[in-house]
């Protein structure tokens, strides 16, 4: 019987601590939305064997990344942290110098804003406001 309540125990705060890091994962992209009122934002993930990324890459009007932040693995002591080395980048550059989890989350946001910067464009109304696309 013990056992059985010690089990509970771990579930219910696994699922607590899980609930806690989306609300954290929530929270920073509301606040990257609200830090940069132009441009497009796309959200990236990976989930790889041993470990996950999510990416927030935030592009301008010109194409050009203005922020770029990558969260390694899902636990709830992940944070989001800056890779500023592709700042006034084309959002299409080249990205070696990261892990092959963070080059495929990276891989993703690019085509959500490459779709989004193509559907603007052929609909010939190019927003001014952060396009979250998901």
């Amino acid at each position: 019987m013990p056992f059985i309540i010690v089990i509970l125990v771990v579930m219910s705060m696994r699922i607590s601590m899980t609930a806690w890091q989306w609300r954290n994962i929530q929270t920073h992209i509301k606040q990257t939305q609200a830090q940069y009122k132009t441009g497009y934002l796309a959200i990236g993930q990976h989930k790889g064997l041993i470990r996950s990324t999510i990416v927030l890459l935030v592009v301008d009007e010109n194409e050009k990344v203005v922020c770029l932040q990558a969260m390694r693995g899902i636990s709830m002591f992940a944070r989001f942290k800056e890779l500023p080395e592709w700042h006034g980048e084309s959002y299409l550059s080249p990205c070696q110098s990261v892990s092959k989890t963070e080059q495929k989350a990276i891989a993703q946001a690019r085509e959500q804003v490459k779709r989004e910067v193509n559907r603007q464009t052929i609909g010939g109304n190019r927003h001014d406001t952060l396009s979250t696309i998901n």
